[in-house]
Order: structure tokens, then sequence, then C-alpha cells
């Protein structure tokens, strides 16, 4: 049993997700991937930066995962 937090560090990739990550996404209006991951119990999100290359916006968010905890499962389809 873990709490709610805890939780949504375990869940599966949203079926509207393009990219293929969770939390990494193409911005059409400047043509770069924009990485982000939510805050630890909060609604907000950290940003992790606009990448001209999605495999830099996976490494960010893939280490910003590692930071906070999230389970290895997180965002598999």
């Amino acid at each position: 049993e873990v709490s709610r937090s805890d939780n949504c560090k375990n869940l599966p990739m949203h079926k509207r997700n393009k990219s293929g990550i969770t939390g990494v996404h193409y911005n059409a209006a400047n043509g770069k991937w924009l990485a982000k991951i939510g805050q630890h119990g909060t609604d907000t999100y950290e940003y992790l930066g606009v990448y001209e290359h999605l495999e830099d916006a996976i490494a960010a968010r893939k280490a910003a995962e590692v930071r906070h905890g999230y389970h290895e499962n997180h965002g598999r389809p």
C-alpha cells in the first residue's frame, strides 16, 4: 500500500501521448521538444527545458525521474 503521490509515480503512458515518452512533447510553434515532470505532492510541474533533439529531452526527463524517485515502470504503455 502506497500514498496517492507515490502511486502517481507509477502510471501508464497517457493514451494521447505522441512522443512515446511521458513528460516529453513536441512544440510545433518553435519546432522543439519540451520536457517536464510533476513535482512530488503538488499539481505543478518542473520544466526541464526545451531541446532541439528528442533524445536530449528524453535524457532530461529520465534523469528527473531518477532524481524524483519515479518507479522504473512509470510511463510504460
